[in-house]
């Protein structure tokens, strides 16, 4: 409400994807388990097909950054994630597991 009451003041709701670039506690177990191969298999949760917003450390920044000095005109609330074709659980578990790893998952 403290927005809507002063003039001069603009506020904005960032949510943002999960982050990742920096040594995250979200995606860094399963860095870790690539890395060491304990247990050999990243696990994938279900199917796999859910689709999860991400975005790096680094953009985040920019875009916070972006919204200071060009305030969007048109919305209050802004989505921030990265334009990654595939964000399915499953592709990106994959990509860990592949890119550090042994190649191997579980589902």
């Amino acid at each position: 409400s403290a927005g809507r009451s002063k003039a001069n003041l603009k506020t904005f709701v960032l949510c943002s994807g999960i982050l990742y670039g920096k040594g995250e506690d979200i995606l860094n177990p399963l860095f870790k388990q690539a890395w060491l191969q304990n247990p050999e298999e990243l696990p994938i949760i279900g199917r796999g097909t859910n689709k999860i917003p991400t975005i790096h450390y680094d953009d985040l920044a920019m875009f916070v950054k972006y919204v200071i000095y060009k305030t969007p005109k048109s919305t209050n609330y802004i989505f921030a994630i990265d334009h990654t074709g595939n964000r399915k659980q499953r592709k990106i578990i994959r990509s860990i597991s592949k890119g550090i790893g042994g190649g191997k998952v579980k589902k």
